[in-house]
C-alpha cells in the first residue's frame, strides 16, 4: 500500500488488481505449457470452481438462508486477506535496480 493511503483505497485498488495479477500470471503460465487459460489445470480457476461447489452445496442443504450468509462470508474473508496484506505493505517502497528487478527488504 502507498504512504498515506488509507485502507478503503488501498482494498478498492488492491481486490481486482490481485484478481488480474493473478490471471495474467497464470495464463502466462499455462500459454508456455500449451494449455488453455480455461484448462482445470488453472489455479485461479480451482479454487473458484471448488468455491461455486461447496456454495451450492451449502445452498442446497440449508436453503435460500445462505443467500444471506454467503455473500457477508465472502466479502469478510477478502477484507481480511486485504487487511494484512495492507498491514504488511504499508508504505513499503524500493528501488528499482539495473536489471529491472526491485531490491530486496
Amino acid at each position: 500500500s502507498r504512504m498515506g493511503e488509507s485502507i478503503y483505497s488501498f482494498s478498492l485498488r488492491e481486490i481486482p488488481g490481485a484478481f488480474k495479477r493473478a490471471w495474467d500470471l497464470e495464463e502466462q503460465r499455462l500459454s508456455r505449457c500449451g494449455k488453455s487459460v480455461w484448462s482445470l489445470e488453472n489455479e485461479v480457476l480451482q479454487p473458484m470452481i471448488l468455491t461455486a461447489v461447496l456454495y451450492a452445496g451449502l445452498l442446497a442443504f440449508f436453503g435460500p438462508l445462505m443467500l444471506i450468509f454467503l455473500p457477508i462470508q465472502m466479502a469478510f474473508g477478502w477484507w481480511q486477506l486485504t487487511s494484512a496484506n495492507y498491514i504488511e505493505h504499508y508504505g513499503l517502497l524500493r528501488e528499482k535496480m539495473s536489471d529491472g528487478r526491485y531490491e530486496r527488504q
